[in-house]
């Protein structure tokens, strides 16, 4: 083994070898949603942090034995760091052809993916990726290539045509997210676009080891990966505190950490990090502890503990299984004592949990507390409703059905946490709020054109049918008088519903290229005993049975309100067929986005 050295990303792309991944290691398999995105905040962290740019992806162990005779270098470790950072850099020559228009930055981009020898005039690739995407990569290695489009095929040099959908299906998902997200920091400024690569290149780095056999390669490998975590956050968070124990009062440092841990389950981090957020705004992950500690140096250490247990509280609270746990934190705050108010709040928080949305949670705890900060008499709760209302329909347009990333308002939720919870005026800041988030929430066209996507085949999106469905029933509902149709709390325990998805175009009458029956224009959420009793029957013996159940032996009990007002429109149709469906979903869809993005206000 060579000496280990410190080698950045610039450095480890200037030599003229090849990197090759061996046909032995497992195929590329990192997510954009999981590791990739941990990538670019590390990434971008180090670019907006005040104290340290210098960014470190750990160990890669190179095989060097054939370097010489052959200009290769095999990839032992770190194939799924490499080949993400490969990615990257084809996202950002895109970006800076097409976007910023730089042809020569471009071009500069592009030698850091091909290489030209100059004997023979040939171009190849300086990576050589995984068996899994190989012939993707070099597809989107072509500097012809726009980034708008992955190939079903591609020609072989022997002329054959060679199926990579699979490929495709697996480096689409991580190009589409760097290039959003170079997209999102850069904001078609030059400027910003070197900062960004001056931070890859140059301040990301590795510690390269080289070997020249590859039993060695195997054995570092594995002791490098048996090493033990650094400290985190937390820990550091919890030391400082530890050691003002002195200075705390009423109770021990120990049961107050034991409380705050208890309430955070395994996020800890996050918790101390959404925190900070929902009092100062914006921090970038490796700032946090400095903040942090900080903040706590500023204020008396028994203030800072019961703000920070008092968040957590909220954080196991919002989380909680439990129908009343959240309900019972906003009472005992005094937000309300009207439990429909209280219930509308918690339905809210608990259809962001359904659509996976974390990144609100800081500035919703900042709402409630400037709210409480309120003199009684200009507390008013439907205002408080609104906001989280707003929040939600926000979420439900440009996540559940536009698919658009989730961190796109992360910035702007922890501006406002800063206004909310240090501003001087509620009402003028929630008007600011809506306005900024309603001016980034997708249009009418976007919305209506990915609706049509949504299908009871995905599972994933079986709780968004059940959630439009549920919104659109209750369009002018008095309160008290709300349906639930989707139950939170029985879809997070996975207990079975009282209602089920009704398909009218019966699954068994269709054939298996009519995917059109799973189609939302095909389906409504309807009582269980509904959906037990319509089973199998064609769609004229179905609306039949709902217009007149006592007719029918095995007659159906009750038949709610906004079933009959479909059977109304069903019985105006000459057939229920592919058309008839198609015309449904795209008057559900204007439905829903009116409902979602002007009716979200509670009356």
């Amino acid at each position: 083994m060579r000496e280990p050295r410190k080698f950045t990303i610039k450095q480890l792309l200037v030599a003229n070898s090849k990197f090759v991944i061996p046909k032995y290691q497992r195929g590329y398999d990192w997510k954009g949603d999981a590791q990739v995105k941990d990538l670019f905040s590390d990434l971008i962290s180090c670019l907006e942090s005040q104290y340290s740019s210098s960014l470190f992806l750990g160990s890669m162990i190179f095989d060097v034995s054939r370097e010489k005779d052959q200009s290769t270098v095999e990839i032992i470790d770190g194939q799924q760091r490499f080949t993400t950072i490969m990615i990257t850099l084809i996202a950002a020559r895109n970006y800076a052809r097409h976007v910023l228009g730089n042809e020569k930055l471009a071009l500069k981009e592009q030698e850091n993916l091909q290489i030209e020898d100059p004997y023979t005039d040939t171009i190849f690739d300086r990576f050589d990726a995984s068996e899994s995407i190989r012939e993707v990569y070099r597809h989107m290695s072509d500097y012809e290539w726009r980034g708008d489009s992955f190939p079903d095929f591609v020609v072989m040099p022997d002329k054959t045509k060679k199926a990579v959908k699979r490929q495709a299906s697996r480096v689409e998902p991580i190009y589409k997210y760097a290039f959003q997200q170079i997209s999102m920091h850069c904001e078609k400024d030059l400027g910003a676009f070197q900062r960004f690569m001056k931070q890859l290149y140059h301040d990301t780095y590795i510690i390269r080891i080289d070997v020249d056999e590859q039993s060695e390669a195997f054995e570092i490998f594995e002791r490098t990966n048996a090493r033990g975590k650094p400290l985190e956050v937390s820990d550091l968070l919890k030391n400082y505190l530890f050691s003002k124990d002195k200075e705390l009062l009423s109770q021990s440092m120990e049961q107050v950490w034991e409380s705050i841990s208890e309430d955070a389950g395994n996020n800890i981090i996050r918790v101390l990090k959404y925190f900070w957020i929902s009092r100062r705004g914006h921090v970038v992950n490796r700032d946090l502890y400095r903040n942090l500690r900080t903040y706590a140096s500023e204020r008396d250490v028994t203030d800072f503990v019961t703000e920070l247990q008092e968040f957590s509280s909220f954080f196991r609270a919002f989380y909680a299984n439990e129908p009343s746990q959240l309900e019972h934190w906003l009472h005992g705050r005094g937000v309300s004592s009207n439990s429909m108010y209280l219930r509308e709040i918690t339905r809210s928080c608990n259809a962001l949990k359904a659509f996976r949305v974390t990144q609100a949670l800081p500035v919703l705890f900042s709402v409630i507390v400037a709210y409480l900060a309120l003199p009684e008499e200009q507390q008013k709760p439907k205002t408080l409703i609104n906001i989280f209302r707003c929040v939600e329909s926000h979420h439900y347009i440009n996540n559940r059905i536009c698919n658009r990333i989730g961190n796109e308002v992360e910035k702007l939720y922890a501006s406002y946490s800063d206004r909310f919870f240090n501003g001087d005026s509620f009402y003028s800041t929630w008007q600011a709020f809506e306005k900024d988030l309603l001016s980034r929430t997708a249009e009418r066209d976007e919305f209506a054109s990915q609706f049509g996507f949504i299908a009871y085949s995905n599972p994933n999106d079986r709780v968004t049918i059940r959630y439009t469905f549920d919104m659109l029933c209750n369009i002018g509902m008095k309160e008290g008088q709300r349906v639930n149709l989707i139950d939170y709390y029985q879809l997070e325990n996975g207990v079975e519903s009282v209602f089920n998805i009704e398909h009218f175009y019966s699954q068994s009458l269709a054939t298996e290229d009519e995917d059109f029956v799973h189609e939302i224009g095909n389906l409504l959420v309807v009582p269980k005993q509904i959906n037990g009793i319509l089973q199998n029957d064609d769609f004229a013996t179905k609306i039949a049975k709902l217009r007149n159940p006592e007719n029918y032996v095995n007659k159906i009990n009750h038949v709610p309100p906004y079933v009959q007002s479909f059977v109304t429109e069903a019985e105006q149709l000459d057939e229920w067929n592919e058309q008839a469906i198609s015309d449904r979903t795209d008057r559900l869809a204007s439905q829903a986005y009116q409902a979602a993005r002007y009716g979200y206000a509670y009356k």
